[in-house]
C-alpha cells in the first residue's frame, strides 16, 4: 500500500467515525424531541442553538481550524437535529 493510499485509508476510517457520531447525535436529538413534545416544549430554542454554536467556534479554535467554517458545521447539525425532533 502507498503512503497515498494509506493516507486515503485514513480518511475513510475518519468518515466512518464521523458519520457514526452524527448517527448518534441525530439519534439523541429524536430521544430530546420525545421529551419536548411530551413536556410542551417548543422544538427550536434559540439560547442553546447559540451555546452550541460557541461551543463549537471555542473548540475549533482549540484544535486550530476555522471557528467559522465550525460554526457553519453548527448550524447544519443543528438544523438536521430540529428535523428529526
Amino acid at each position: 500500500m502507498t503512503d497515498i493510499e494509506k493516507l486515503r485509508k485514513l480518511i475513510a476510517d475518519i468518515d466512518y467515525e464521523i458519520l457514526y457520531l452524527v448517527a448518534e447525535r441525530l439519534r439523541t436529538a429524536e430521544e430530546i424531541g420525545r421529551y419536548k413534545f411530551f413536556n410542551d416544549l417548543e422544538v427550536e430554542d434559540p439560547e442553546t442553538e447559540t451555546l452550541v454554536k460557541e461551543r463549537y467556534r471555542r473548540l475549533a479554535l482549540d484544535f486550530g481550524i476555522d471557528p467559522d467554517k465550525s460554526e457553519s458545521l453548527a448550524r447544519f447539525l443543528i438544523e438536521w437535529a430540529k428535523k428529526v425532533q
